[in-house]
């Protein structure tokens, strides 16, 4: 009989980030995110960030971003499908964290966030 092998394997260490973005967008993704426009909302965040020439790392659900100033990402459900799409916006600034929650966010309100 030979000798048992080791069926898991510990995974790599995670990369750390050279720094954490100043701007977080993060922006309900879930089904009811979806079916109340949330994609085409995540689209504006998109294109505003690259028309104002701010270095963004745009990235589905649960990617780590490295070193930007702005991050724009995709979340699950929240919980909150009657104010869909939701847009989470954290702020990092001088060692303090502020996060404001948007609801009912339209393609139109995305420039203005």
């Amino acid at each position: 009989m030979s000798a048992l092998q080791p069926v898991l394997v510990r995974p790599a260490p995670r990369r750390p980030r050279l720094r954490e973005p100043e701007v977080e967008i993060r922006i309900c993704l879930g089904t009811g995110g979806v079916a109340a426009g949330s994609r085409e909302v995540l689209k504006a965040f998109e294109e505003g960030l690259a028309r104002s020439g701010v270095f963004a790392v745009i990235r589905p659900r649960e990617e780590a971003g490295d070193g930007h100033c702005a991050c724009v990402s995709g979340t699950g459900c929240q919980g909150l499908c009657a104010m869909d799409p939701l847009v989470e916006v954290h702020l990092r600034r001088d060692g303090k964290k502020t996060r404001v929650t948007y609801g009912q966010v339209t393609p139109a309100m995305a420039e203005e966030i």
